[in-house]
């Protein structure tokens, strides 16, 4: 997972207002070219304004493609990887690459959000706690959930024949599946959690309601864990939890808040974004969309294809001690994005990587990660992705960009769509 400055906003000033723990606040943050790094690395590349400003996300990052991993002075100063095998060779070291932090600039929080923040080997103890939940198995169990809450999602619009497709389905679909089948929240409740889930992590928001919400959803946690450790639920992933062992010892409240954090933000806003990129770009082309309607079977891969094609989420790793790295000279501290936008486009890992092929032979893409720290919810991610493609390929297939409307994308951390203005031909099914 990666999180943009905006939100940050809610995530990591909650996180910090927990613990009396001091942030950790390094003085004189580079500016401009640091003397460890050669003045052809140097570019002044802003992760948020200048990819917001280009055509697509996606091209604010391939402009660089072909170069040497680059540093760029904004937000404290970082690097930038920016071929596949560069990228898969940090994510595999994760001694050198810690995942310690969760955005750029140069504050650290006393509070770690677990197990995405920990590295090894202290990730792999609480790991190991949710990969049961987490399984192709697991994700298995819920197909039947999750295609109840894609057709009730859809039946609230389907008819109409138009949508902002990210606010009425892609913001919604994933987000009731993980709040009510993961979490075991309750589903009249659910229009909050979706409240605080919009003002924390996708729409952009003033810092101090950002922060109100995310302190709100902090209480609730606090309580619910609570509530589950005292009276555990059946067949509940928090109240198994809350009866774990770290280490011979039992689990403390804090290591599960920070566990149900993580949880909560790691499972509400990817598989939007994923969503809102593939139907943008399956709107603008009657012949991919086409193909999908004309054989279901190959939404698998079409889901694949589209991950790849659309990786989205560019991580931050800090440099444990120097290194010379694939031509970078870097210093224990530094910031490096590893980019899985720049992976996905790499023509020394696909043909013709600027082609959506659905047929591809080899999906070995980037976009849930690699290392120890790949997505745990990929299973369930692809599960909700494809339930997605298979019922609006049946229900509005000819679905297609409203005329006249911009989309509008958002950089950072996790890039994504704010709006997908959507029309098609209302059906009847």
């Amino acid at each position: 997972m990666g999180l943009s400055d905006r939100q940050k906003g809610g995530l990591a000033v909650a996180l910090e207002d927990t613990k009396t723990a001091p942030e950790t606040d390094v003085a004189g943050a580079p500016m401009g070219c640091p003397a460890h790094v050669s003045q052809d690395q140097f570019r002044h590349f802003d992760y948020i304004a200048d990819v917001e400003s280009a055509p697509t996300p996606f091209d604010g990052y391939l402009q660089f493609r072909g170069e040497r991993p680059f540093w760029s002075d904004v937000s404290g100063g970082f690097w930038v990887l920016t071929d596949a095998a560069t990228i898969r060779d940090c994510f595999q070291q994760p001694e050198i690459f810690s995942n310690r932090n969760i955005g750029l600039g140069y504050t650290e929080q006393s509070r770690k959000m677990i197990p995405e923040q920990l590295d090894p080997p202290e990730h792999g103890k609480y790991r190991k706690l949710l990969s049961p939940f987490f399984t192709p198995a697991s994700a298995r169990r819920l197909q039947d959930g999750i295609r109840a809450v894609c057709r009730a999602e859809m039946d609230k619009f389907v008819d109409r024949g138009h949508c902002d497709f990210v606010e009425e389905f892609a913001g919604r679909f994933p987000q009731i599946v993980f709040i009510q089948h993961i979490m075991n929240f309750p589903v009249e409740e659910m229009e909050t959690f979706l409240g605080w889930e919009n003002d924390i992590m996708r729409h952009p928001v003033e810092e101090s309601k950002a922060k109100a919400s995310a302190q709100e959803l902090w209480s609730y946690l606090t309580e619910t864990l609570q509530n589950r450790t005292r009276d555990p639920l059946d067949d509940d992933m928090l109240s198994e939890l809350a009866q774990a062992e770290v280490d011979g010892r039992p689990i403390t409240l804090d290591e599960l808040l920070d566990i149900a954090w993580l949880l909560f933000a790691a499972g509400l806003d990817t598989v939007t974004q994923a969503l809102s990129f593939s139907f943008y770009y399956l709107a603008r082309s009657t012949e991919l969309r086409d193909k999908i309607v004309a054989d279901p079977q190959i939404i698998p891969m079409a889901v694949e294809e589209l991950l790849r094609y659309c990786s989205f989420v560019n991580p931050i790793r800090t440099a444990t001690r120097d290194i010379e790295f694939h031509g970078a000279s870097m210093k224990a501290g530094d910031r490096i994005v590893p980019s899985a936008a720049l992976a996905a486009r790499d023509p020394a890992e696909f043909d013709h990587p600027d082609t959506i092929i659905f047929e591809r032979p080899i999906k070995r893409h980037m976009a849930f990660g690699a290392g120890v720290h790949r997505c745990l919810g990929s299973h369930l991610a692809r599960l909700e992705l494809q339930t997605a493609f298979e019922e609006i390929h049946r229900r509005m297939p000819d679905y297609e960009l409203q005329p006249g409307v911009d989309v509008r994308f958002h950089g950072a951390g996790v890039m994504g769509a704010d709006n997908l203005p959507l029309r098609w031909t209302p059906t009847g099914v």
